[in-house]
């Protein structure tokens, strides 16, 4: 199964480390197959530039030691269908990648994509995703 990591989650992972957030993506290294877009990086990058500065250290810690063992997926150019139902532009990105790399689960605390109603990819909370047994 592939899991990808929406950018809200892994700011919370870095920000606090220890959580739901934190608990979804152990869970998905330790026994899935855990993803993150390259749009992810990019903007995890741009975030702690911008609001969390002194963090950086943080952010730099995680991409050195966590990124490694999770799959860096491509966002592709061309976009999908699907899409539409996202009303934010951004996170269509998130699911384009998905649907490219035919990710299974989502995991995100962003209202635009939980509420979307799309079902293929499943898209999750960490709480929702910690809870499951898949």
């Amino acid at each position: 199964m592939k899991v990808l990591f929406d950018t809200n989650v892994l700011i919370s992972v870095i920000l606090n480390p220890n959580g739901k957030p934190k608990e979804s993506l152990s869970k998905a290294i330790t026994f899935y197959e855990a993803c993150v877009c390259q749009a992810t990086i990019e903007e995890l990058h741009e975030t702690f530039n911008k609001k969390f500065p002194r963090k950086m250290n943080d952010m730099n810690d995680f991409i050195k030691f966590v990124l490694p063992h999770m799959k860096i997926i491509p966002v592709p150019d061309e976009e999908i269908p699907l899409e539409k139902k996202i009303r934010d532009i951004d996170d269509r990105l998130i699911l384009r990648a998905a649907v490219n790399a035919e990710i299974d689960i989502i995991i995100s605390g962003d209202k635009d994509l939980l509420e979307s109603g799309v079902k293929d990819p499943a898209i999750l909370t960490p709480f929702q995703f910690t809870m499951w047994n898949f």
